[in-house]
């Protein structure tokens, strides 16, 4: 943000001029999304992967939730979520990887959320060699 800066008031007149202390000033802006995750439907035993980006100042905290349960406490289930938290996997799907992921974004302007469902089909059908 351009305004962003220190300050300082100048008084100035006919007397003299007197100079306030200076001030800081720091712009925020609330997380936008500027992409948000899609709903999928996959086959078990494929990999899943979901999208979410985001703006703002300070840069929003990225976080994903499966069924309103946060990560990390799902990331024992093959999941992986990337070092900026904008992407996540889901490994070797499976039908209990069926629900909604949740995409939150946090700065201390404010927060936005957005969901994906990800659908699951069919056993995958093993042929012998």
């Amino acid at each position: 943000m351009t305004d962003n800066s220190e300050y300082q008031c100048v008084a100035r007149n006919r007397f003299g001029s007197d100079f306030s202390s200076h001030v800081k000033l720091l712009v925020y802006q609330a997380p936008k999304f500027t992409y948000i995750p899609s709903d999928m439907s996959i086959l078990v035993g494929q990999n899943a992967k979901f999208l979410c980006a985001g703006t703002g100042t300070p840069r929003p905290e990225v976080k994903w939730a499966f069924e309103r349960i946060p990560f990390p406490a799902a990331e024992a289930r093959r999941l992986y979520v990337t070092q900026n938290d904008d992407h996540i996997y889901v490994m070797n799907v499976t039908m209990e990887d069926q629900g909604v992921y949740t995409c939150h974004a946090t700065n201390i302007a404010g927060q936005v959320q957005a969901s994906a469902k990800l659908r699951v089909f069919g056993e995958q059908i093993q042929y012998p060699l």
